[in-house]
């Protein structure tokens, strides 16, 4: 993974402050208990740190946006392998008179560390850009133009059934785009989709859970003309029984990525949207019972 270089050694000097706390800018570690120093960070939490600056050492960074509107963004800085991280305390950055605690840290083996800020304003981010002498990334429309249809494999199933349904994406545009298949898909059923269904006007209960842990993806590629196509389990969602005619609509996440593969940040997401169709399913009534079913008895001998 390609990032953002800036210096090994970062010896901060600038002489602003934090807010009512007489820090200079820089890195300090958060105290959890006992601490003499509180200082609200950016987020509106009281953080305790120490007075004294850290000196980090750092090896790459990239600052990018988290939303379309690129008003939300996240820090990532990673630094050779620190033991400390793994227990704490974690970072403070302070930056033009405000505070960011560190809110996620991980490792490579023991190869390298990562810290984790989240910054919640474009302005900040930029300040902070300025004095880790970085460029963020921001997100940007990829000129997406796309036909979508949601069909089910069976039109008329019996109370109870399970159907599959298939996606088809068209690309009708004429820009070549990408976008991530997968990540929501380590859960009960695949959370890149998801279903609101409606009998007689009244909603269907949903009998899933929405949540996910991530899981395995691929970037696909869409020229002009090109479709793409996927099946997904209806039944993960809902359990149809009632007989006559339930409209369904599906809606299908997309996380596009530059199509230029060889491009460094060709994993960065650029844009986030989401395609849906609307489709009707017919669920069919039981089969009615005679009430005066046919004797078994034989007919009398001659």
């Amino acid at each position: 993974m390609n990032r953002l270089h800036v210096s090994a050694l970062l010896l901060f000097s600038t002489a602003t402050f934090a807010r009512g706390s007489g820090l200079p800018d820089g890195f300090y570690r958060q105290v959890y208990s006992n601490a003499t120093l509180s200082v609200r960070a950016e987020d509106g939490r009281p953080v305790g740190i120490s007075t004294n600056r850290e000196v980090v050492n750092i090896r790459t960074v990239r600052l990018s946006s988290r939303d379309n509107w690129n008003m939300r963004f996240y820090l990532d800085i990673e630094t050779p392998y620190d033991e400390t991280l793994d227990k704490g305390p974690w970072y403070a950055l302070v930056v033009n008179n405000k505070m960011y605690r560190q809110t996620s840290s991980g490792s490579s083996g023991r190869v390298s560390s990562s810290l984790g800020f989240n910054v919640e304003s474009r302005v900040d981010a930029e300040a902070i850009a300025g004095f880790l002498s970085v460029k963020p990334l921001y997100r940007h429309h990829p000129g997406h133009q796309l036909a979508v249809t949601l069909e089910p494999a069976r039109a008329q199933v019996s109370p109870g059934e399970n159907v599959q349904i298939t996606l088809r994406i068209l690309n009708v545009g004429t820009n070549t785009i990408a976008f991530w298949k997968g990540g929501r898909n380590r859960a009960m059923r695949d959370n890149q989709y998801e279903f609101i269904a409606r009998y007689k006007g009244k909603p269907i209960e949903d009998i899933g859970i929405a949540g996910h842990f991530g899981g395995l993806s691929t970037i696909k590629l869409m020229k002009p003309q090109d479709v793409f196509e996927d099946t997904v389990d209806l039944g993960k969602w809902f359990t149809l029984t009632k007989p006559g005619f339930s409209t369904v609509l599906g809606v299908y996440f997309m996380e596009f990525m530059d199509p230029d593969t060889s491009s460094s940040l060709s994993w960065f997401p650029i844009w986030e949207d989401r395609v849906a169709a609307e489709f009707t399913i017919e669920v069919k009534a039981p089969e009615e019972t005679s009430n005066h079913p046919q004797s078994t008895a034989h007919p009398p001998e001659n």
